[in-house]
C-alpha cells in the first residue's frame, strides 16, 4: 500500500507536465460532483422542510390524535362524548403525549347579503394552547374565554374575511341546518394568515359553549380532544397506546374513545406528501449517474495519458491490483474535492434560504409563502457515503479494463 501511494504521488503530482492535459476534464469532473452534490442536499433539505411544514399546518387545526366518539361518524357534526373520561389521567401520563385539550365542532354558514360561505366552528375552551394560531395573527386577537360569560368572540382567516370582505369587529351572521335553524351572529376579534388555503377557508375559532348550546349537550359534553406529541414521528406508536387504552372504556354516557391520528383522517394529503420523495429519488440517481459519467471519462483521459507509465509499471512486475488502486485512490482524491465543495455550496445555499427566505412561492398552490429548507444530519450523512460509494464503484470499470490490457500492446499504444 505505502508503493501504491509513493506512485499516486509522483505519478499524479501537481503541477507535472503529464496532468496538463487531463487538468481541464479533471475539473469538470470536480465541477459536476459538486454540483449534483448540491443539487441533491438542496433537494432532500426541500423536500422536509416542505413535509415538516405541511404537517406542523395540519397538526396546528387538527393535533396530532384526535380522541373522539367511538361511532363511524367522521363528520365535523360528530356525537358528544363527556369530559370525565376513566382512561384521561393515564392518557396524561404518557411520555410522549405534550398536550390535551378539549374541543368541539359543529359545521356552519355565513351569509352576507349575497355572499355565502360554508365554515366549521371549532370550539375552544380555556385549556386550549394558542401557539399556533397566534403564531399566524395578522390582525385583533384570539377569543377571550373565561368561566363567568360565553364570548361571542370568533377568529376567522384572511381568505375567508377578503372573501367576504370582512374586518375586524364585523359581524358574523353565522346560520346552522338543524331543526329548528339557528342562527348566532358573532364579532369577528381576529384575523390569522396560514397560508393552507383548505384549512383557512373552513375554520372559524369560537367559545366551545356555543357548539355545546345549539347541539343541547350539557357542560361536560364535548366533541373530544385533541393530542399534542412532542415529535411528529412518535404518532403511529402513541394512536396505539391510545387505542390500547381507550378500547372497552365507557364514560358515564355509555360512550366510549377512539383515537384517530391526523395520517389518518388526512390521509390524502400525508400521501401526497410521501411521492414527494420519489422526486428526491430520481434527482439523486440523476445526479449521480451524471456525476459518474463526468469521473469516467476524466479517469480514462488520465489513463490514456499515462499508459506508458502504467506499462513499466507492468514490465517491473507491478500487479494489476496494484495499478488499480493507483487510479482508484486518485479517483477516490477528486470524488472527495467535487463532494466536499458540493457540500459547501449545498449547505450555504441552503443556510441563505432557511434565514433569509430569497426563494418564494405561491401560498395559493403551494400552501407556503417561501421554500421551505430543513437539515438533517442523518440524510447529510448516508447522501454524501451513497454518492461516494457508488462513483467510487462506477470507477472500477475503466480501471479494471486498462490494468489488464498485455504489456506488449500497451507500450505498443503509446
Amino acid at each position: 500500500m505505502q508503493f501504491v501511494r509513493f506512485i499516486v504521488g509522483r505519478l499524479f503530482k501537481s503541477g507535472s507536465k503529464t496532468e496538463n492535459l487531463s487538468t481541464p476534464m479533471l475539473k469538470i469532473s470536480t465541477i459536476g460532483i459538486a454540483l449534483g452534490m448540491a443539487v441533491m442536499l438542496v433537494s432532500i433539505s426541500i423536500v422536509i422542510g416542505y413535509k415538516r411544514e405541511i404537517s406542523e399546518k395540519i397538526s396546528g387545526f387538527s393535533s396530532h390524535i384526535n380522541l373522539i366518539n367511538f361511532d363511524m361518524n367522521l363528520s365535523h357534526d360528530s356525537n358528544p362524548i363527556t369530559e370525565n373520561q376513566p382512561t384521561l389521567e393515564k392518557i396524561r401520563e404518557i411520555p410522549e403525549i405534550k398536550h390535551i385539550q378539549k374541543f368541539a365542532t359543529k359545521p356552519g354558514i355565513v351569509r352576507l347579503d349575497t355572499e355565502l360561505q360554508a365554515i366549521v366552528l371549532k370550539g375552544i375552551s380555556a385549556d386550549y394552547d394558542t401557539t399556533f394560531f397566534s403564531a399566524y395573527m395578522v390582525d385583533g386577537f384570539l377569543p377571550t374565554i373565561s368561566d363567568s360569560s360565553i364570548s361571542n368572540q370568533v377568529v376567522i382567516s384572511k381568505t375567508v374575511a377578503n372573501k367576504l370582505n370582512l374586518k375586524l369587529n364585523d359581524r358574523l351572521p353565522t346560520y346552522f341546518m338543524q331543526k329548528p335553524v339557528r342562527v348566532r351572529n358573532f364579532v369577528i376579534s381576529g384575523i390569522f394568515d396560514t397560508s393552507f388555503e383548505m384549512f383557512d377557508e373552513l375554520f372559524v375559532l369560537c367559545d366551545l359553549r356555543h357548539i355545546q348550546r345549539l347541539n343541547g349537550w350539557s357542560e361536560d359534553e364535548i366533541s373530544g380532544f385533541e393530542v399534542f406529541l412532542h415529535k411528529f414521528d412518535d404518532i403511529e406508536e402513541t394512536t396505539s397506546k391510545l387505542r390500547h387504552l381507550t378500547a372497552l372504556a365507557f364514560d358515564e354516557n355509555k360512550s366510549a374513545m377512539r383515537a384517530v391520528a391526523i395520517t389518518e383522517s388526512q390521509r390524502q394529503i400525508f400521501d401526497w406528501l410521501e411521492m414527494q420523495n420519489v422526486n428526491v429519488y430520481v434527482i439523486i440517481i440523476l445526479m449521480i449517474l451524471v456525476s459518474g459519467a463526468c469521473m469516467v471519462t476524466g479517469l480514462l483521459i488520465m489513463i490514456l495519458e499515462r499508459t506508458e507509465v502504467v506499462g513499466i509499471l507492468k514490465t517491473l512486475g507491478t500487479t494489476n491490483t496494484a495499478l488499480q488502486r493507483i487510479f482508484i485512490i486518485r479517483s477516490s482524491q477528486i470524488i472527495g474535492k467535487g463532494l466536499f465543495y458540493g457540500n459547501v455550496i449545498g449547505m450555504t445555499l441552503i443556510v441563505i434560504q432557511k434565514i433569509w427566505h430569497p426563494i418564494k412561492l405561491d401560498a395559493t398552490n403551494y400552501y407556503l409563502t417561501h421554500v421551505p429548507v430543513d437539515f438533517s444530519v442523518l440524510y447529510w450523512v448516508i447522501i454524501n457515503v451513497v454518492a461516494f460509494i457508488t462513483l467510487l464503484a462506477m470507477m472500477t470499470l475503466p480501471v479494471r479494463y486498462i490494468a489488464k490490457l498485455p504489456v506488449s500492446d500497451i507500450m505498443r499504444f503509446d
